[in-house]
């Protein structure tokens, strides 16, 4: 069995499957995520990972969904027109046919 764990443990390698079980999603996503650059990887006939830098880049994208989320709510709360916003398509309006009609 080989020992997947280099001397120092947080340089770690991981597979796609491993990284997949870890973040429970699927190895499609993280084979998309790395072809798009979302996670840092090396590609050598199959997906691989260092388990630090997998770490460092999610703790990076926390920190930056966060602040995002935080601009967001202080947006809302300086809102001038606080009322709730729908969100998807809009409602269909009745059109008030009488205006049109012959007098």
């Amino acid at each position: 069995m080989k020992d997947k764990t280099a001397a120092n443990p947080s340089d770690e390698v991981l597979t796609s499957e491993e990284l997949a079980n870890l973040m429970k999603l699927s190895t499609n996503k993280i084979a998309s995520m790395a072809n798009s650059g979302e996670l840092p990887g090396i590609y050598m006939g199959k997906w691989i990972f260092v388990k630090q830098q997998i770490l460092s880049q999610l703790t990076e994208m926390a920190k930056n969904e966060q602040g995002r989320r935080q601009e967001l709510s202080k947006a809302q709360a300086n809102d001038p027109n606080p009322e709730k916003k729908r969100r998807g398509r809009p409602s269909k309006k009745m059109i008030d046919l009488t205006k049109y009609q012959d007098a």
